[in-house]
C-alpha cells in the first residue's frame, strides 16, 4: 500500500518463527523490532471451519507474542517516527504485550504518528 512498516513482534525459536522471518523478508518488511525469544514458541492460531460455516479460532496462550519487550521496542522506534502505527486486539491481551504496545504507541503519538487498531 505504499507505506514502509516497521513489524513490531517477538517470535520464537522455532520452525514457525523461521518461516514467518522468511516470508515477512519476501514482502520486504523492516524486521529492526522483530524480538527473538528462547524459551516460549512462536504465537499460533488453529481455524477451524465449522459444519455450519462459521470459523472457530483456539489462540495458543503464553506464547512469544506475549512477552514483546518493551525497552527493545522503545529502541526500535528511534529516529523517525512512523506515520502509522497498527495493533490487533490480540496483541494487547497479555499485560506485558500491552505494556509494551502502549508505550510505544504514547512514544509515536508524541512523535505525530497516527494509530490504528483493529477490532
Amino acid at each position: 500500500m505504499g507505506a514502509a512498516p516497521l513489524l513490531a513482534t517477538r517470535i520464537g525459536s522455532d520452525l514457525h518463527g523461521v518461516q514467518l522471518l522468511a516470508e515477512c523478508a519476501r514482502w520486504g518488511l523492516d524486521l529492526q523490532a522483530v524480538q527473538h525469544d528462547n524459551g516460549r514458541a512462536t504465537g499460533t492460531v488453529q481455524v477451524r471451519l465449522q459444519a455450519d460455516g462459521d470459523h472457530h479460532f483456539e489462540i495458543g496462550s503464553d506464547a512469544a507474542w506475549d512477552h514483546l519487550d518493551g525497552a527493545a521496542l522503545l529502541q526500535a522506534l528511534q529516529g523517525d517516527a512512523p506515520t502509522w502505527v497498527y495493533s490487533g486486539t490480540l496483541a494487547l491481551r497479555h499485560p506485558v504485550s500491552r505494556a509494551a504496545i502502549l508505550g510505544a504507541v504514547d512514544r509515536c503519538i508524541e512523535r505525530g504518528a497516527s494509530c490504528f487498531v483493529d477490532l
